[in-house]
């Protein structure tokens, strides 16, 4: 099936593909090299999939993996590869604390280019709440970026700042206790 998988076109069939991955560590591994080495409709459908099998999974995708995401994204051109990557880091963080230190980075980096899709700097958000434990100096930075763009933010962008804001209210008011 992943042979084909530029053609298809049907959100069922990349929840099936993702669903097979996230049993089957090898299956994942062929589709993440099609992602990271694919034609560009490959690589969409792919990213698609790879997101897709980690929300089922997260253990699946390997820090090695991480930093080859990070190297591709970096270069990376289409929105659609981009918004599902990042998608990826929403439900899978690196074990190694230096990955998950370029994570971070390359979400801050999206989430302040206000000229980015809306749905990566969204999915940015929730990337970056994931890892207010092991970084609390973020939350100073993404907070004044986030209050800034509330008043005319999108609705997927509301909520995700929104959640953000009451997950470093919560931390706030356990620190002072």
């Amino acid at each position: 099936m992943l042979d084909k998988i530029g053609q298809i076109r049907d959100v069922k069939i990349i929840r099936k593909i993702a669903l097979e991955c996230s049993d089957n560590q090898s299956l994942f591994n062929d589709l993440f090299e099609i992602l990271i080495h694919g034609n560009e409709r490959e690589r969409k459908m792919s990213s698609w999939a790879v997101s897709t099998a980690v929300e089922y999974n997260e253990h699946l995708i390997s820090d090695e993996q991480h930093i080859k995401l990070l190297a591709s994204v970096e270069k990376e051109t289409s929105g659609t590869i981009i918004r599902n990557v990042v998608r990826t880091w929403q439900f899978a963080k690196p074990k190694e604390e230096d990955v998950s230190f370029q994570v971070v980075e390359y979400c801050l980096k999206q989430l302040t280019d206000v000229r980015q899709e809306v749905a990566i700097r969204a999915f940015a958000i929730t990337v970056l709440e994931r890892h207010i434990d092991l970084m609390p100096e973020i939350k100073e930075e993404v907070v004044f970026i986030l209050e800034k763009e509330l008043p005319l933010a999108s609705p997927a962008f509301l909520a995700r700042a929104r959640r953000y804001l009451k997950k470093v209210e919560k931390l706030e008011r356990q620190s002072q206790k």
